[in-house]
């Protein structure tokens, strides 16, 4: 299948110097302006005994944006290969045509409003991809950067194997951050499916695309620091309900594309979203909606866990407390 939108703005050629290079590092960016330069200085500072390249794409950034990156660009023109849209394709499109693009072996990927941490992540993951030659992608850990309480710490807490399949993915329902990873080149399906264009949670079909050339290994160090803020692609995108029944779409295509051998875990997130969908309508007061989607929730998933029972309890909670507040 064909890109549904029309081609964007190709990158330039490669230099002698990042013709053939070992890593290429894609870097995504749209209206990052305060947090662009720290992204790109904490590519340019990695320690690495290989050659690399490093990818910026610009989706028309209206911020200032593109003039840093450019900037970067005309001074390591051996390294950076720049490119900014004449007009704004969307997140998923500039993410896949960097990808499409690079000409490494390995490639890793960073949000132009991330950074990295560590000068030696690169270097750590292509090591231990080199060490396990059946693994298809290497993440690591993250510090979240947020001013809610709630979103601070590390990005993963759990007991997560070195090395594991996708079951343990989708147990935990952590996916891996896209700009902690770094994964072989050859494991990239092509074309790309039709459905992974449409998502709002690309990541979670791109991972699970990547899981069927082979399992993921797991650095349990902090290399990245991830930004949550209002401003994000995500927060940008979609309602409250159109993304849960998103995910409900994505959860059918992952199903199938595992010919359903995980379809219990597949089961449990399905719950889990109409159970969003439920408590969202309870508190619009929508008894009729409210009812259909806590049915199907417990259609999906009738036997809950004493964690997933605590869940939902606070949910309703909050949305039956919300439906009684008084308007202002």
């Amino acid at each position: 299948m064909t890109e549904p939108v029309p081609a964007l703005t190709p990158f330039p050629a490669s230099t002698s110097q990042t013709e053939n290079p070992v890593i290429s590092v894609c870097l995504t960016t749209y209206n990052h302006a305060p947090f662009i330069a720290q992204a790109i200085e904490s590519v340019l500072a990695q320690q690495l005994n290989v050659s690399w390249e490093l990818l910026i794409a610009d989706d028309c950034s209206t911020d200032g944006t593109a003039a840093v990156a450019a900037s970067y660009a005309s001074r390591f023109p051996e390294r950076i290969r720049y490119r900014t849209n004449e007009h704004n394709r969307g997140g998923v499109s500039n993410w896949l045509h960097a990808l499409d693009s690079a000409h490494g072996s390995f490639i890793a990927h960073l949000d132009g409003d991330d950074y990295w941490t560590d000068p030696l992540k690169l270097q750590k993951q292509l090591d231990l991809l080199q060490q396990h030659a059946e693994c298809s992608l290497c993440y690591t850990n993250a510090v979240l950067l947020s001013d809610l309480p709630h979103k601070q710490g590390l990005y993963l807490n759990g007991s997560i194997r070195p090395v594991h399949h996708y079951d343990q993915i989708l147990r935990q329902w952590r996916v891996p951050l896209l700009s902690s990873s770094m994964w072989r080149r050859q494991a990239m399906p092509k074309p790309w499916p039709e459905w992974l264009w449409q998502s709002l949670f690309p990541d979670v079909g791109f991972f699970a695309l990547l899981s069927l050339k082979g399992p993921f290994c797991f650095l349990n160090e902090p290399t990245v620091a991830y930004r949550i803020h209002s401003a994000s692609w995500l927060h940008a995108k979609g309602t409250h309900v159109e993304k849960c029944l998103n995910v409900l779409d994505l959860l059918d295509r992952l199903d199938k594309l595992f010919a359903y051998r995980y379809r219990h875990l597949f089961n449990a997130h399905r719950a889990d979203q109409y159970e969003l969908l439920a408590c969202h309508y309870l508190e619009k007061g929508n008894p009729l909606r409210f009812a259909r989607y806590l049915a199907r929730s417990l259609w999906y998933h009738p036997l809950r866990s004493p964690s997933a029972l605590r869940r939902g309890y606070f949910r309703f909670k909050h949305a039956a407390k919300m439906l009684l507040m008084p308007s202002q």
